[in-house]
């Protein structure tokens, strides 16, 4: 899915959204994502399709991998993750199953259920 920051009008912030859920009246605005949007967009995702068990994970991933790898990659791993619909959409939970099989075979496993390695 594509991640796009609008203006809805009569708003003072822009904020993330998805391109299919623009609305007549927002204005798309030009700028690049920061990791704490992409993972409050990932949160708020979860929070909308009930899958509350998710909502603050993003949040907690966005601080680890912050620590561990830095900003700049930590941003381009949630943005992965963001254009997968989110942890839980991207593991099927909660009826969120849009992007569950392409998140697995994008990552190389081609079957989650089966015994699997990283190599």
């Amino acid at each position: 899915m594509k991640i796009i920051r609008v203006l809805r009008q009569g708003d003072a912030v822009s904020y993330l959204t998805y391109e299919d859920t623009l609305d007549s009246s927002d204005r798309v605005i030009e700028g690049a994502p920061s990791l704490e949007e992409l993972a409050d967009l990932c949160d708020l995702q979860a929070e909308q399709r009930n899958n509350h068990d998710y909502v603050g994970v993003h949040r907690l991933l966005a601080v680890l991998l912050y620590r561990q790898i830095g900003r700049e990659a930590a941003t381009t791993a949630i943005f992965w993750i963001a254009e997968h619909g989110g942890l839980d959409g991207m593991n099927g939970v909660g009826g969120a199953t849009r992007h569950f099989d392409s998140a697995f075979s994008e990552l190389g496993v081609p079957d989650p259920w089966k015994v699997w390695k990283l190599v």
